[in-house]
């Protein structure tokens, strides 16, 4: 019992130094507690600040196809980035017949993620946009092929490579094609080529349905 006296105050003066030395050794266990309200709001990312404002500032004015409107027939090829391979071998091939598009009064839009080529004429970065918010693909989409008609309808809408022939035909089964092509077999050849702006109500009467 005396024994058991004379060790007490040596356990009681190691006792706070032993503790001390614990609290010490991981000061995550110290460090108060974050909680949901304090916590910071994670950090936006600018790249992704920037598409969000450019996507939702997009100008249906700056659309170009506004001005195609009873003049000309739009062909819109919308690909990843100019890599693509059905990109490559659909310019190729459209190379190959463009007295075939001029035939149908056609025009060449190319877009290739943000930046676009009219007719071998780059476009302003507000064009592309609007072209590409007008026809609903977003950035990255499949290669995609649209045909709009000079009335400002969509007549076709194909993913992937399409044969110049096809599209050449459902342009040929139009109305107002089948129009143009009886008015320029009866009619010898002038130096200038005026477009004119039927009625509404006679023009392409059909439109492409998904």
């Amino acid at each position: 019992m005396s024994l058991l006296l004379a060790l007490l105050p040596a356990l009681l003066l190691s006792s706070p130094v032993h503790a001390i030395s614990l609290l010490d050794s991981d000061a995550d266990l110290n460090a108060p507690a974050e909680t949901s309200t304090g916590a910071p709001p994670p950090p936006t990312s600018p790249d992704t600040a920037e598409t969000t404002m450019t996507a939702a500032n997009v100008d249906p004015a700056a659309n170009p196809l506004l001005g195609e409107t009873w003049n000309r027939r739009s062909l819109v090829l919308i690909a990843p980035d100019e890599q693509d391979r059905d990109l490559e071998r659909q310019r190729e091939e459209l190379r190959a017949t463009r007295g075939e598009m001029q035939q149908r009064d056609m025009t060449l839009y190319t877009l290739m993620g943000t930046r676009g080529i009219h007719d071998g004429v780059p476009m302003s970065f507000e064009e592309v946009r609007a072209l590409r918010d007008a026809m609903q693909l977003r950035e990255g989409a499949p290669f995609t092929v649209i045909l709009m008609g000079k009335d400002g309808g969509k007549k076709m809408q194909q993913e992937g490579f399409v044969s110049p022939d096809q599209i050449y035909q459902v342009i040929d089964n139009m109305p107002m094609r089948q129009r143009e092509a009886s008015q320029a077999a009866r009619k010898p050849p002038q130096g200038t080529d005026e477009h004119t702006s039927p009625d509404p109500l006679n023009d392409e009467d059909w439109q492409w349905e998904e």
